[in-house]
């Protein structure tokens, strides 16, 4: 009891052995985290790396929406229990905005050229030619690295319809990515197996 009369409780740090597959809550860059309604869009880093936005990466400016990017791909990393676009190359343990490019190209094709005129000139010609033709094909994932490969760990309907509910999420251009609203109403999120 405190001085008051309430109860105080003893903290505990160790809740025993999880269960597999509960995992540990990762809660991360709240530093980064600003306000989106803005007259001008944003065009500095947030999100972490991996979950990175594709107008983030290229420094290309963002708003709320890229929110909806990082939910797909947080998202697959929940279920999947592995990370998506790590940017990381084979054997490596440094991040780089190529491989993570590369990979994201592998899933979606080339980005729209469209983005890549939005996007920082310096980042846009270390990655892309003129022409927005990636410079870099041999960071570009083989054929294997898609999206139901990547999925072992659903079946049947339930893998197809989570395969479209993130699709709706990951893609190169922001207007192009299902609101909150369509994303919550999605056929994926009411499956029952």
């Amino acid at each position: 009891m405190d001085i008051d009369g309430r109860p105080v409780y003893q903290s505990r740090l160790d809740f025993g052995h999880l269960r597999k597959g509960v995992g540990l809550v990762q809660i991360s860059d709240f530093s980064t985290a600003v306000f989106g309604n803005v007259s001008e869009p944003h065009n500095h880093d947030i999100q972490p790396q991996p979950f990175c936005a594709p107008e983030v990466l290229l420094k290309a400016t963002w708003t709320y929406s890229a929110d909806i990017w990082n939910l797909g791909t947080m998202l697959w990393e929940l279920l999947a229990d592995d990370i998506l676009f790590d940017g990381l190359d084979s054997g490596s343990s440094t991040y780089s905005r190529a491989k993570h490019i590369a990979q994201i190209i592998r899933l979606l094709g080339l980005p729209p050229l469209q983005l890549l005129e939005r996007a920082d000139k310096g980042i846009c010609s270390e990655l892309f030619s003129s022409n927005g033709e990636f410079k870099f094909p041999g960071l570009i994932p083989s054929e294997e690295f898609n999206l139901s490969n990547l999925t072992p760990f659903l079946h049947g309907k339930d893998k197809s319809l989570f395969l479209a509910f993130v699709s709706k999420m990951l893609r190169w251009e922001p207007e192009e990515w299902a609101t909150a609203r369509e994303l919550y109403d999605d056929p994926w999120l009411n499956f029952a197996p």
